[in-house]
């Protein structure tokens, strides 16, 4: 079920960029959240893009998309290159947001992989990984009770449609008493 938005909520939407760390042979997963009002995405995304210059540039995939920063790849002469994406992240609310209601935040969650009975790998654990999402998720929206979500997951193998994703993300905080109409407006990849 979709809801449309209503003309009075432009102002309330945020956009929720997930990524993780990697999830093969490592005790901790680390899911994190940029959180930023969806009306300064655009510039968000230039901003990072122009920081990524000249050491950086992103390379198109072969769906024609950026690919990502590979931080584990970072070496002692790329260090520079790297701290300027990070330098263009923590300076974008000074300089981009003026109002004291607009903010950009960033959220993690830490994940013990080594839980018995757990897996976070494989087509088991596709379930796990899901699980982790929609709790990364459901603690964004209690905090930011105020908003509405368009909510960006890093691109993954997963059964589970991001449509299923949404609902089950407004059926849970609507079921923790949250009066929302469709908090999540939009989860996809």
């Amino acid at each position: 079920m979709a809801w449309k938005s209503q003309q009075h909520e432009a102002t309330l939407f945020e956009g929720v960029y997930i990524d993780e760390t990697s999830q093969t042979g490592h005790r901790f997963l680390v899911l994190g959240g940029i959180v930023i009002p969806r009306t300064f995405s655009a510039q968000f995304e230039a901003d990072i893009i122009e920081a990524r210059s000249p050491r950086l540039l992103p390379v198109l995939n072969s769906r024609g998309q950026a690919k990502e920063i590979a931080w584990n790849e970072i070496s002692k002469g790329d260090f520079d290159a790297y701290k300027k994406v990070v330098d263009a992240y923590f300076s974008f609310a000074g300089k981009h947001l003026k109002s004291g209601l607009d903010t950009v935040e960033f959220y993690c969650s830490v994940v013990d992989t080594a839980v018995p009975g757990r897996r976070y790998i494989g087509r088991r654990g596709q379930l796990g990984f899901n699980r982790e999402i929609y709790f990364h998720c459901m603690s964004i929206g209690r905090r930011h009770r105020h908003k509405l979500f368009h909510v960006y997951p890093d691109n993954r193998s997963t059964d589970m449609t991001m449509d299923r994703m949404k609902v089950i993300l407004c059926r849970g905080i609507r079921k923790e008493g949250d009066t929302r109409d469709w908090p999540f407006r939009r989860v996809q990849f």
